[in-house]
């Protein structure tokens, strides 16, 4: 996998496989978008590249802590370790807390 920062804070996790359809190229995909190293073919054309292969749907975690303000995301948010996950959310859910206490 493959973490980066933009702005400061880090996105979703990009996940990076070999290409199911033998072609030697590889995609790199996270729960906002799918990239591939090679002319990606229309909707329904491969149905290895299909709904199904695509893992990035198991990503919502990192997505719900990003789109509320987490600046960084745990290391493995997988459906059996959450306990990362109730952490972070904590913070987050601390700060928002003392940011709307600021403003009033």
């Amino acid at each position: 996998f493959v973490r980066l920062n933009v702005g400061g804070r880090e996105v979703p996790t990009y996940v990076v496989r070999r290409s199911p359809t033998g072609n030697y190229g590889f995609v790199l995909e996270s729960c906002w978008g799918v990239y591939t190293s090679f002319t990606m073919p229309r909707r329904g054309a491969c149905a290895e590249l299909e709904e199904d292969w695509i893992k990035s749907k198991d990503q919502w975690r990192e997505a719900f802590l990003y789109n509320n303000g987490a600046i960084t995301l745990p290391e493995d948010l997988s459906e059996a370790d959450v306990e990362d996950f109730d952490a972070e959310l904590g913070i987050v859910l601390r700060r928002r807390r003392t940011a709307r206490l600021a403003t009033t």
